[in-house]
């Protein structure tokens, strides 16, 4: 069946200009669709049982001419949207399921609904204008959108780039972009216009992004198990990025930062996969994208977790008002820097590169295309018996500090904090590989253990984040703050005293991955 690949980018309406008239767009060989007015209405039942197993159907007015079109299988890899789609000329406004040609599609459809079960959903109005590019040996279209999406009174505006792949390599389709990011900034849009289209039906508010759950069957392959965590892990990043963007919940940074995390996590994971000493700028470059938005996050934490938990007495007190006020204005300084990295279009390049890379080797029937990043024997191997040697030796590094514990200074405690987080993203990663109630109660002591590790280590900020105001504001604002440093100090004597007791239990835990 006919598939759809495609990236869309975000564009400031404002660069729309500039953009049609750059030098790729008006090079004299390209062929060029002049502006057409596409209003597109998305059928569903009212349940929405369509979209609920992934069928998006849709009816295009062009003109006078009628298309019907169905999409579904949709899937996400490195940034790029796979979706089987089918079109046919209908007659009417509305959908007509006899003209689908593919009789199972037909069949799965009319399960699902009849005819008269189609109601719309909302409706796109869009001004497109279109452009065919050879990049390469591959032919990809690039379209321009802009309008809006309407449902039930509300809309929502759409000003976009939209490169679709008509032959040759996905690849080509990052490429593409990367020249275009190069005159106009530019954003990986996340959500195609048919989710948007029913967040607005639905009247859904911009929510937070979560990580979706890592599945790895043990019959796959090194190769294989990589693919199954990398696509989801460089989705996440991608999904945060947008939120983070378009949000001003302090939890969009977080998510970024976590999902960065997760994708460094992914790296370091297949590390012994890769020959002796290479070095990949990617995985660099996503560290310092991670600390340059880790200010905003600090300054969060200062103001809602650990100053919000201070005793009432504590936090009345004049010296402490002061504070949080001083707090709160660079929390704001922080996040509008924060947004500022985020606006830079080398980020966007970034994010490019990294969603190349992950296509280029782990998409869907790609093969590596360079063999010198990869150990080729390790990579097909058996998932399980290299998930067992990387639980081992991230297991080993951290029982080797942690039975240390009682006498690690802040130094030692933060690093023992960062190995529990890694070996719970590997344990997170690869333990549906060994589903049992062993692995959960592992996961769980594990958890337990980075969260007060992580209250600890807030807690530690908190008093040099302190110390800093005392120090730069003195001028301006002079506030007390031994009674703060005073409660930080029990603080940290508290969580310390936790973390001791849980690694004592966690210690115990029986390796889900022993005998493999």
């Amino acid at each position: 069946m006919p598939q759809e690949i495609e990236l869309k980018l975000a564009v400031d309406p404002r660069d729309v200009l500039r953009l049609r008239d750059s030098p790729i767009l008006r090079a004299p060989s390209l062929k060029h669709t002049a502006r057409q007015r596409l209003v597109s209405t998305y059928y569903d039942t009212p349940s929405f049982s369509l979209q609920r197993n992934g069928i998006i159907l849709r009816v295009r007015k062009i003109g006078r001419e009628r298309v019907q079109s169905v999409k579904m299988n949709a899937a996400e890899s490195g940034g790029l949207a796979r979706r089987i789609e089918l079109e046919s000329s209908i007659r009417s406004d509305r959908p007509d399921l006899m003209q689908i040609v593919d009789p199972d599609v037909r069949r799965l459809i009319q399960e699902r609904c009849a005819d008269n079960d189609l109601v719309p959903i909302f409706a796109t109005d869009v001004v497109r204008e279109t452009w065919l590019l050879h990049l390469g040996g591959s032919r990809i279209e690039c379209a321009i959108d802009r309008g809006i999406i309407a449902a039930d009174g509300r809309r929502a505006p759409i000003c976009e780039v939209e490169l679709e792949l008509k032959s040759g390599q996905p690849a080509r389709l990052f490429q593409l972009a990367h020249r275009l990011n190069t005159i106009v900034p530019l954003r990986i849009e996340a959500a195609s216009k048919a989710a948007r289209g029913y967040d607005l039906a639905n009247n859904a508010g911009l929510t937070a992004p979560t990580a979706v759950p890592v599945h790895i069957d043990p019959a796959m392959s090194v190769r294989d198990s990589f693919a199954a965590i990398a696509q989801p892990c460089v989705a996440h990043v991608l999904a945060s990025v947008d939120y983070a963007y378009k949000s001003d919940d302090p939890e969009g940074i977080h998510e970024l930062r976590v999902s960065i995390r997760r994708m460094r996590a992914a790296f370091a994971v297949f590390r012994g996969a890769m020959p002796e000493n290479y070095r990949f700028r990617i995985e660099d470059e996503l560290r310092v994208l991670q600390r340059k938005l880790s200010m905003a996050r600090e300054w969060d934490v200062l103001v809602e977790e650990t100053i919000a938990s201070m005793p009432r007495r504590l936090r009345k007190q004049r010296s402490s008002e002061e504070l949080v006020q001083i707090a709160q204005t660079k929390r704001v300084e922080g996040h509008e820097s924060a947004r500022a990295v985020l606006r830079n279009p080398h980020y966007t390049d970034l994010l490019l590169r990294l969603a190349s890379w992950i296509e280029s080797q782990f998409g869907f029937g790609a093969p590596p295309t360079r063999e010198r990043k990869w150990k080729p024997n390790v990579l097909a191997g058996p998932a399980p018996r290299f998930a067992s040697e990387v639980m081992r030796a991230y297991h080993g590094k951290v029982r080797k500090l942690g039975r240390k514990i009682r006498k690690l200074d802040t130094a030692e405690l933060h690093r023992l904090r960062i190995r529990i987080k890694r070996l719970r993203y590997a344990a997170e990663f690869f333990g549906s590989i060994w589903l049992s109630r062993r692995t959960k109660r592992y996961l769980s002591a594990l958890k337990e253990l980075q969260q007060v590790l992580g209250a600890l280590h807030d807690a530690t900020v908190a008093e040099e984040l302190v110390a800093h105001l005392k120090t730069a504001e003195a001028g301006d604002a002079r506030f007390a703050t031994a009674p703060v440093n005073h409660w930080l100090i029990n603080c940290q004597r508290r969580r310390r005293k936790e973390a001791i007791e849980l690694w004592g239990r966690f210690a115990k835990r029986k390796l889900f991955w022993e005998n493999t």
